[in-house]
């Protein structure tokens, strides 16, 4: 279990990688946004609104999707998040950033639909391996070097099919995530 107890820590290494790569060419992509309070919190902190980037958001807005939960992590439906935000209820909380854009959808096949064609910047938190190992495939060509991955749920026991498959990912291309106290894993996209 987590709670709530690492969830300044959290923040601040998503915010601290969005920093870091501020003069990286490239947008930014969170998978999996539930009510958006991560992303809402890094760019008011930030001041994302006056950067010369976008922000993109992907989720269902309904949970994660029946054929895609990991073992063990059944009760992740929407009904275990209590009372999903809808995907208007995000949408409109980002209105006042012209420059981040919500978009409602299953990863990955929303992302050959809408999708930046560069980013230095992604949070993988889709709490399900297969697709968050499909954000990895759909992007990582168009990380740029520098950029940052922030893996939310990398190094917790309850998310072993997460971290076992993403290990096995980086492994297979000789890269090294760094797993962080907070749970999370960092990446950063040698040059």
């Amino acid at each position: 279990g987590r709670g709530n107890q690492n969830r300044h820590w959290n923040l601040l290494v998503v915010a601290t990688a969005a920093q870091f790569v501020r003069g990286i060419p490239g947008d930014f992509v969170e998978l999996g946004v539930y009510k958006g309070h991560t992303t809402k919190f890094v760019a008011e902190y930030v001041e994302f609104g006056g950067w010369d980037k976008r922000w993109w958001l992907y989720d269902t807005f309904e949970g994660i999707p029946q054929d895609q939960l990991d073992p063990g992590r059944e009760g992740l439906t929407a009904a275990a998040y209590g009372a999903p935000y809808s995907y208007e209820e995000v949408r409109d909380r980002f209105a006042p950033f012209a420059n981040i854009v919500v978009t409602k959808g299953r990863v990955p096949e929303i992302l050959s639909e809408v999708a930046p064609e560069r980013i230095a910047f992604m949070h993988l938190d889709l709490n399900t391996a297969e697709a968050e190992i499909a954000g990895l495939d759909f992007f990582y060509d168009r990380l740029s070097p520098g950029g940052v991955i922030v893996l939310d749920d990398y190094a917790w026991t309850s998310a072993h099919h997460q971290y076992a498959a993403e290990s096995r990912w980086f492994r297979e291309r000789g890269l090294t995530v760094f797993a962080l106290p907070t749970g999370q894993g960092l990446f950063i996209k040698p040059s």
